[in-house]
């Protein structure tokens, strides 16, 4: 195991450090993020199929007489 030696706040190297975990971590929390995503976009069409359905309905109640 590789322990790095301290360097100063605004050395670059820090700067990758951050940039490296925050890599690491964004990744890790997107793969859990992934589920819910698929969730929402599941509901999002079945809701869109459904709002498509009643609008036909409506459309095919109004029946203009003359």
């Amino acid at each position: 195991m590789l322990i790095k030696k301290i360097v100063p706040m605004y050395s670059y190297n820090f700067l990758i450090t951050i940039r490296l975990t925050y890599e690491e971590l964004f990744i890790k929390f997107s793969s859990i993020l992934i589920g819910p995503k698929k969730f929402y976009r599941y509901f999002k069409k079945k809701s869109h199929k459904n709002r498509k359905f009643q609008w036909s309905i409506n459309n095919s109640k109004k029946v203009k007489i003359f």
